[in-house]
């Protein structure tokens, strides 16, 4: 049975027909290796400088991170280790030694993964791509999670709608305005929503 039936059957018998639902039972089903992706390899072998918000606390200092914990070691040096899924933990700013930023954040507070931010608004823009270079090339709208309104949504679901028309249906939804995905390519519609507050 194909892969798409499977899921909506699934979705059937389990009883479960809102479009969150089955969206959700379709990625676990498409992607049951998703935990064991390593996103932060890319960033786990050095250093950085940069600060960490940790509940209300602002903590700079040079920053050590993996997919497990991070750690800060402040100026007077004192060193703080951080449970990469604490839900207090909220956000990571990084700096490379080429002075490249890099800002990591939960799309609501209670998620426990972190993301890297593309871009911060009403509609805030995620990915789960952790490397310095912003260019459009570098980021991937099938691995995007979109912010607005206290939710949280993922681009990549069941129904198999374009991810750039996803995204301007997102746009037109919280900024209220009429775009037409035929009028954007990629990076000039990221280039838009970065006008965007």
């Amino acid at each position: 049975m194909p892969h798409k039936l499977w899921v909506l059957a699934l979705c059937l018998l389990s009883g479960n027909y809102s479009l969150a639902r089955c969206s959700a039972v379709h990625f676990v089903a498409y992607h049951p290796n998703k935990s064991k992706i390593n996103y932060y390899e890319d960033i786990s072998k050095t250093n950085y400088t940069g600060y960490v918000v940790y509940m209300s606390d602002t903590i700079h200092g040079t920053i050590l991170i993996n997919k497990a914990q991070l750690s800060i070691t402040t100026a007077q040096g004192t060193k703080n280790v951080y449970n990469m899924f604490d839900v207090s933990l909220n956000n990571v700013f990084l700096v490379n030694s080429t002075q490249d930023s890099m800002f990591l954040a939960k799309p609501v507070l209670v998620d426990t993964l972190f993301y890297r931010l593309v871009h911060r608004g009403s509609l805030s823009l995620l990915d789960n791509h952790f490397v310095f270079n912003y260019n459009p090339k570098a980021i991937h709208l099938s691995e995007m999670r979109v912010a607005y309104a206290d939710k949280a949504e993922d681009m990549n679901t069941f129904w198999n709608i374009g991810h750039r028309k996803r995204l301007i249906h997102y746009v037109n939804k919280v900024y209220g305005t009429q775009l037409k995905p035929r009028g954007f390519s990629k990076k000039e519609l990221l280039a838009y929503v970065g006008q965007l507050s």
